[in-house]
């Protein structure tokens, strides 16, 4: 599941495969917040209302919790304990 992404920015179809590296939308400042990001999860299940969280790695072996931030650019994991 992603969440935030702008409106139209879609390039890939609900269920569709992904894989690292094409983009696959564009993330914009939607809701309460102060700045552009993205919320993604990675369930069990297309539902996620029932799926399970399945834990993920980033590249560079970050393994981020939730309220983690992270700057690909400075290869950083802030928050994380």
């Amino acid at each position: 599941m992603v969440a935030h992404l702008k409106c139209h920015s879609i390039i890939v179809k609900e269920g569709e495969r992904v894989s690292r590296g094409p983009v696959i939308g564009l993330y914009w400042n939607s809701g309460n917040s102060t700045e552009t990001h993205l919320h993604f999860q990675v369930m069990n299940s297309p539902n996620y209302l029932n799926g399970k969280s399945i834990c993920i790695r980033f590249k560079d072996n970050l393994e981020p919790i939730q309220g983690d931030l992270i700057y690909p650019s400075k290869r950083i994991l802030l928050n994380h304990s």
